[in-house]
């Protein structure tokens, strides 16, 4: 990491760390040995995409919330899926800023994202369900 660098996440899964850093730099640092076996760095886009999350899938992929949309790694074949807000599809991400990603008991991946979107990816074919729900009581 450079000397202006920050980490922005931490994901453990098994024997194995995953540490993003702000300039989109990934480490996975083997939790026997803490030698990092694997990094890459992500060449930014202009202006930056500002880390909000990280979250390590089951199949490895690498899931970063961003100010400008969620990007899908795949460290294996070095490939990156991109998804933001697309006006004319339905199943788009509502707002491209999201701010945090968990998956549940059922394997379905939420995402929280600015102005209170929350939505549910359906792992079979990454397709988005919108969900507007209301967080007050009552």
């Amino acid at each position: 990491m450079g000397g202006h660098d920050h980490i922005v996440g931490i994901e453990i899964n098994d024997d194995e760390m995953w540490i993003l850093s702000s300039a989109f730099e990934l480490f996975r640092i083997d939790l026997q040995t803490y030698r990092i076996n694997y990094r890459y760095k992500y060449t930014q886009e202009e202006g930056g995409l500002r880390i909000r999350c990280l979250y390590v899938h089951d199949d490895e992929s690498v899931w970063v919330g961003t100010m400008n949309g969620l990007y899908v790694f795949t460290p294996h074949s070095k490939e990156m899926k991109i998804y933001r807000h697309r006006g004319d599809d339905l199943f788009s991400i509502p707002n491209s800023s999201v701010w945090t990603i968990v998956k549940d008991n059922n394997s379905n991946i939420w995402l929280g994202t600015y102005m209170g979107r929350l939505l549910m990816l359906i792992p079979v074919n990454r397709r988005f369900s919108i969900l507007f729900l209301s967080l007050r009581m009552g």
